[in-house]
């Protein structure tokens, strides 16, 4: 066999899950380094030279983007490619996003850009909006799980665009976390996740967004959107006209696909779309209804859990809080920490009061700033992780703009696993 056909060959042994190629080693050096995102371009090209180097190399190298940390590899190396798959453990049907730093590339990876595509160029990029387009034979079958098209974007952090520049080539850059398990928005996220998996972390700080991009399909007309993010479907409108959402959105958000650990059939578009995401190691439960009664039985449950022996985590907004503080006082920090601490053998501060058994209790933030929100969701699936938190109760919030976008993530997170405190709520 020569060495084109036995390429070939490993290609397609990949694209249906049974890779022929090199493994990479159990444990590997991970090196990390810390930087500044607000430096000066010099100095961060300086400080990310070496990891562009390691990308060059086949490396895998994590780093932070406006949305969550991504893992990047050069989008044209199959075998640094494969790494990412196998540092994440992720299905390889699951197609990758191809990340670049200038409009002029997308015409050198795709087939053609039709006028709408163009005008969100213009509106967002860099930004959250990953397009997709039908793909030129440059973009190997690996990343795009061998269908037709590949997903574009352009991001907006300067850690990310410099990388991308030293590296002389596009990244494809699927979330920097274990598959299944909550995006990562902190460097530390990725180092609990692929310590020993990866060779590189780039630490530039918490992520602005907090969830991964939106995603559009321009190869319909009219385009379809196939998940929501930081570019809402509404500002997407106000460009290019109507747009649809692509019926698997809404049968995942309000509960209604089935077994939750189904799997849809056919060729994915878009990342996210198939398998579980975003989950935390405690069962997620949504509960959907009027503020009211959503918080009555929060208390219910919370109660009956707690009876059983199963701590239990609560995700609210900073306008129920009060609710809650009614019942629990000032307690939800000190319970969060306490049981932390406890799951590390660390045990109590002397004199303090044990309140390990209490609820803890989280917030999204303000339902006035619901940008702020989808920041801090996944850093509070990650924080419960820490804590012998075996149930999360999970408010529901309003499905549109930024709260649709939060809500698909927490749907994803609780398998579909909602609870209709007013019946007449599910539609």
């Amino acid at each position: 066999m020569d060495d084109r056909n036995r390429e070939q060959k490993k290609q397609n042994s990949i694209i249906q899950g049974t890779s022929e190629a090199a493994h990479i080693p159990e444990k590997i050096p991970t090196v990390v380094t810390t930087v500044d995102p607000r430096s000066n371009e010099e100095d961060l090209l300086s400080a990310l030279y070496p990891f562009g180097q390691m990308i060059k190399k086949s490396g895998v190298v994590a780093f932070p983007t406006e949305t969550v940390y991504g893992l990047g590899a050069s989008a044209l190396d199959p075998k640094g490619i494969e790494k990412i798959f196998i540092a994440k453990g992720r299905p390889s049907d699951n197609p990758l996003i191809v990340h670049i730093t200038r409009t002029e590339e997308v015409f050198d990876l795709v087939e053609s850009v039709p006028e709408k595509g163009i005008q969100l160029m213009k509106a967002f990029w860099p930004g959250p909006l990953t397009m997709i387009f039908k793909k030129r034979k440059i973009i190997p079958d690996i990343v795009t799980a061998g269908g037709d098209t590949v997903a574009l974007r352009m991001p907006d952090h300067p850690v990310a665009k410099a990388l991308i520049e030293l590296s002389g080539v596009p990244l494809v850059a699927p979330s920097a976390n274990a598959s299944g398990k909550p995006s990562p928005t902190m460097a530390r996220h990725v180092w609990e996740d692929l310590e020993g998996k990866i060779h590189g972390i780039i630490d530039g700080g918490s992520c602005a967004v907090g969830i991964e991009s939106t995603v559009i399909d321009m190869t319909e007309e009219p385009p379809v959107l196939l998940r929501p993010g930081g570019i809402t479907q509404r500002m997407i409108q106000a460009v290019i006209g109507p747009i649809e959402r692509d019926d698997q959105l809404d049968e995942i958000d309000r509960g209604n696909s089935g077994d939750e650990k189904s799997e849809l059939p056919g060729k994915v578009r878009s990342p996210g779309m198939k398998y579980t995401h975003y989950a935390p190691r405690a069962k997620v439960l949504i509960l959907r209804g009027k503020r009211k009664k959503v918080i009555e039985k929060v208390l219910e449950l919370e109660k009956t859990y707690r009876e059983s022996g199963k701590k239990v985590g609560i995700i609210t907004v900073d306008e129920n809080l009060k609710e809650y503080e009614k019942l629990y006082g000032e307690i939800r920090d000190q319970a969060c920490h306490q049981a932390c601490d406890i799951k590390e053998n660390k045990g109590l501060s002397p004199g303090a009061e044990d309140v390990s058994n209490s609820p803890c209790i989280r917030s999204l933030g303000s339902e006035k700033e619901v940008e702020k929100m989808a920041a801090n969701l996944f850093a509070i699936l990650r924080d419960f992780d820490q804590t012998e938190v075996k149930i999360i109760l999970a408010e529901a919030l309003e499905d549109r703009e930024m709260g649709y976008a939060i809500m698909n993530r927490l749907s994803k997170a609780a398998g579909q696993n909602i609870l209709y405190v007013d019946e007449e709520d599910r539609s």
